[in-house]
């Protein structure tokens, strides 16, 4: 089943058009939400084409069938409430909810399980430069478990990758048995309130600049500058949002064959 986000929509009809449209080939997709709901296909029909609203239970029951997180529950149901709604009041409670909802949904952090380091002088050692994290996502790869493979492979010195082998073993997130190091602790997030987010990001940027100037034809940049309206702005933001949460499930179920850095970045000047 392909996915649409229902944080880019303001109305849910709009909403159950752009997933059915996008899973158009999918045999007796539009059915399956219908039955989902509970409720007839041709119901659904009418909802979809017409001022007949479904319930509140009705759009809970289909965010089941899509495999909706909590969040997305939320947002999913009140927009129903939102449509059902006759009161001014009621409704701007109800676009309060949402706009909360939205922004949660927004925070990846939210959107995938993931662990912290626990105080600031931890960070400042980690986040600082990009070896750190390199060095710590490797080891779960196992022809790169020892020093020697972990340093020619990342290309620095073996007394150095020693040295922060041990460094991340004081955090907890790796161990040692004998020349072999483990991986503890497989992901990682850095709150987004925390003063070392820029400097985590401008680490890896440089480090995808350093890689672009080789010009290796496996590896993949793109930068671009753009005008477009604020609605788009925000869609797109959310798509490479919603592609994040998607890379990491992939990765989580990806056998550990090489280290990859990826970056997104999508900002206003």
């Amino acid at each position: 089943m392909k996915s649409v986000s229902v944080y880019n929509y303001d109305n849910y009809r709009d909403f159950l058009k752009g997933i059915i449209k996008e899973n158009k080939e999918t045999r007796g997709f539009q059915a399956q939400i219908a039955k989902s709901a509970p409720c007839q296909s041709s119901y659904l029909s009418q909802v979809l084409h017409s001022s007949i609203q479904l319930t509140p239970e009705q759009a809970l029951g289909i965010s089941h069938f899509l495999n909706m997180d909590e969040n997305e529950k939320e947002y999913f149901v009140l927009l129903v409430q939102l449509d059902r709604s006759g009161s001014i009041a009621y409704k701007s409670w109800i676009n309060a909810k949402l706009k909360t909802a939205k922004e949660k949904g927004k925070d990846i952090a939210e959107r995938v399980p993931s662990k912290t380091i626990s105080n600031t002088e931890n960070n400042l050692t980690y986040y600082t430069a990009w070896y750190w994290s390199a060095i710590h996502v490797i080891l779960g790869i196992p022809q790169y478990q020892t020093v020697p493979s972990i340093a020619q492979r990342l290309s620095l010195p073996e007394s150095f990758t020693e040295y922060c082998l041990q460094q991340l073993k004081a955090l907890n997130l790796v161990s040692q048995k004998g020349p072999h190091w483990e991986r503890l602790v497989n992901h990682l997030h850095l709150p987004k309130s925390s003063p070392l987010t820029g400097v985590q990001h401008n680490t890896w940027r440089m480090k995808a600049a350093n890689n672009a100037l080789f010009g290796n034809p496996e590896s993949f940049h793109y930068s671009a500058v753009y005008t477009m309206s604020v609605k788009d702005y925000e869609t797109i933001k959310m798509q490479l949002q919603d592609l994040i949460v998607e890379i990491r499930q992939r990765v989580d179920r990806s056998p550990e064959e090489d280290v990859v850095s990826i970056g997104l970045d999508c900002f206003r000047l």
